[in-house]
């Protein structure tokens, strides 16, 4: 499977933020979008995630040899500003997940031990999502992602490298989704991109460019130089 872009053109404010950009991304890597939050980077997951028309071009997965438009079904996105049903607990939320895509998810006697894994207590598991710290969120967030196993998984912004327990429950994840999916982390920290990623992306004047780690390093210090500059 690939998710295939070609010469995709994004217009913000009168400015091509993405100019004629072209990728493939492959299924069985995990592909760190990396640099500061700007107005090409987010329209790019915009795009994919289907959030954000755009001027020309086109975004396809590419299955079994042929090719289609992505659809709602394809996308899972793990994000610190994506909004959860304030008025339901973890449980409430997880089964009514599960019961909502029946469809692809098989059904769960246990739902605990997701739970466990996830290391999200009996008692924040039974409280309402509206008192959850940002960081049961994204638990709660990859516990749906788990059990969906969207083609597409793109983590927004989700994580920081300050607390090893979430990035070892995202490593985890991660390690059993990727093997048929692809996976997107969009990020500023280039020590997590480093240590989570198989490969590493930057927006460069529209263009979608892979580099080295060293190279991306020096790329990213140099655009933050000439901004400060």
């Amino acid at each position: 499977m690939r998710l295939i872009i070609r010469d995709l053109k994004k217009i913000v404010e009168q400015k091509a933020v993405l100019d004629e950009a072209s990728y493939s991304f492959k299924h069985g890597k995990v592909y760190g979008l990396v640099g500061a939050r700007d107005e090409g980077k987010k329209a790019l997951i915009d795009v994919i995630a289907s959030e954000a028309r755009y001027e020309s071009g086109s975004i396809k997965i590419e299955a079994d040899w042929k090719e289609h438009r992505i659809r709602y079904s394809d996308i899972g996105i793990v994000s610190g500003n994506q909004v959860l049903p304030e008025y339901m607990t973890g449980v409430e939320f997880i089964k009514s997940f599960v019961e909502v895509n029946k469809d692809v998810i098989e059904t769960m006697d246990n739902y605990n031990a997701l739970f466990d894994t996830y290391r999200i207590t009996e008692e924040v598991r039974n409280t309402l999502i509206k008192d959850y710290t940002l960081s049961d969120r994204i638990k709660l967030q990859m516990m749906s992602m788990k059990l969906l196993k969207p083609s597409i998984l793109i983590f927004d912004e989700a994580i920081n490298s300050d607390s090893k327990v979430k990035l070892q429950l995202v490593k985890k994840t991660v390690e059993e989704l990727k093997k048929d999916r692809i996976i997107i982390f969009s990020t500023e920290n280039i020590a997590l991109a480093t240590e989570l990623c198989d490969e590493y992306l930057i927006i460069d004047n529209g263009i979608i460019r892979s580099m080295e780690a060293d190279k991306m390093v020096e790329f990213i210090k140099a655009k933050e130089e000439g901004y400060n500059a």
